[in-house]
């Protein structure tokens, strides 16, 4: 293992410093990017899929307030047969 020191102002000027820091921040960077993309793609499944559940939801609950709508008409229906008679 090779251990250099520096002096404080040494180090800044070091094209061996300086290549690893720019590697190292070009790599940083890259793995930024790459987890926005991923985070983004991860958001958009979520929402797709909360989607899906919401239309579903949405169609059971429609079918039941049809259901209950014709229920009503049909009691209505009745009564006002009912009394016209």
């Amino acid at each position: 293992m090779l251990v250099i020191f520096f002096r404080p102002n040494e180090s800044v000027s070091d094209p061996n410093v300086r290549r690893v820091v720019v590697e190292q921040t070009k790599q940083w960077t890259e793995m930024m990017e790459r987890h926005r993309k991923e985070e983004w793609e991860l958001m958009k499944s979520h929402l797709q899929a909360q989607e899906e559940i919401l239309k579903k939801l949405m169609e059971v609950s429609q079918a039941i307030q049809m259901k209950q709508l014709e229920a009503k008409h049909d009691r209505y229906g009745e009564n006002f047969i009912w009394k016209e008679a």
